[in-house]
C-alpha cells in the first residue's frame, strides 16, 4: 500500500513537471498569440527587422519569421522556433566558412597561373593583343587576383604601337594630298579640250577635291591621337 502510494506520488511529480516543461516551452517559443496588438508584438518580440503596410493589413518580420496584423490585431504568424534560428545561424556560419575557404583556394590557384605566365617567356614573346585579351579572360575568372600591374604595361604598348601605325598613315595620307593637288593643278590649267573631255575633267577635278577633304580630315583625326 504504502510502495503504490509512494508511485503514485512520484508519476504525478512527474508529470507536473513535464507540464509545466512544455507550458514554459510553448510561451517561450509562441511569444505571439493571435489577436495580439502590434505593441503587444513589439514588447514580446522586440522590435522588428522588417515592417510593410497596405491599408489596414500589416506585416512584420523578425528573423524567426513572419507576422500578419489586421487593424492592430495579430491575424497569422509564420515563426520557427529558436532551436531553428539557432541552428540556422550555425548552418550559416559553417557556410561562409565553406565560401571564404572556396574564395581562399580560388584566389591560391588564380595566383599561381597570374605568376607562372607572367614569368612565362614565350608568353611574353605573343604579340601585346593576345596577352591582353589573355589576361582579361583571366580578370573574368579571377577577379579577386591583382593584375593592373600587369595589363597596364601591355595596354601602354598597344597604345604606342598604334600611334606608330597612325604616324605612317598619316605620312601615306601628307603624300597623297600632295599628289592629288598636283593633279587637280594639272587638271585646272589644261587647255584644248574637248567639250565632253572638260566635262571629264570637271567631274575628276570634283572627286580629287573631295579625297583632298577626305584625307585632310583624316590627317587631323590622326594628329589628335599622336598628340593625346
Amino acid at each position: 500500500m504504502y510502495n503504490t502510494i509512494r508511485l503514485f506520488t512520484t508519476y504525478s511529480t512527474i508529470v507536473i513537471m513535464l507540464c509545466t516543461t512544455l507550458a514554459t516551452f510553448s510561451i517561450a517559443e509562441a511569444d505571439v498569440q493571435i489577436g495580439d496588438s502590434m505593441q503587444t508584438v513589439i514588447e514580446n518580440m522586440g522590435k522588428p527587422t522588417g515592417h510593410f503596410s497596405s491599408g489596414s493589413m500589416e506585416f512584420v518580420t523578425y528573423r524567426r519569421g513572419i507576422i500578419q496584423l489586421f487593424d492592430d490585431k495579430v491575424t497569422s504568424t509564420d515563426l520557427i522556433s529558436y532551436k531553428e534560428v539557432k541552428a540556422n545561424d550555425i548552418a550559416q556560419k559553417q557556410k561562409q566558412a565553406v565560401e571564404e575557404a572556396e574564395i581562399k583556394l580560388r584566389i591560391a590557384k588564380g595566383t599561381a597561373i597570374r605568376d607562372k605566365h607572367n614569368l612565362d617567356e614565350k608568353f611574353a614573346e605573343l604579340p601585346a593583343v593576345e596577352r591582353l585579351t589573355f589576361w582579361n579572360d583571366f580578370h573574368l575568372q579571377y577577379p579577386t587576383v591583382p593584375i593592373a600591374s600587369i595589363i597596364t604595361p601591355i595596354k601602354q604598348e598597344i597604345k604606342s604601337a598604334e600611334l606608330d601605325e597612325n604616324r605612317q598613315q598619316l605620312e601615306l595620307i601628307s603624300e597623297e594630298i600632295i599628289k592629288t593637288e598636283g593633279e587637280i593643278e594639272i587638271l585646272a590649267n589644261s587647255s584644248g579640250l574637248s567639250r565632253a573631255g572638260l566635262q571629264q575633267t570637271r567631274r575628276k577635278l570634283a572627286t580629287l577635291r573631295e579625297n583632298v577633304v577626305t584625307l585632310n580630315a583624316e590627317k587631323e583625326r590622326l594628329n589628335s591621337i599622336i598628340q593625346e
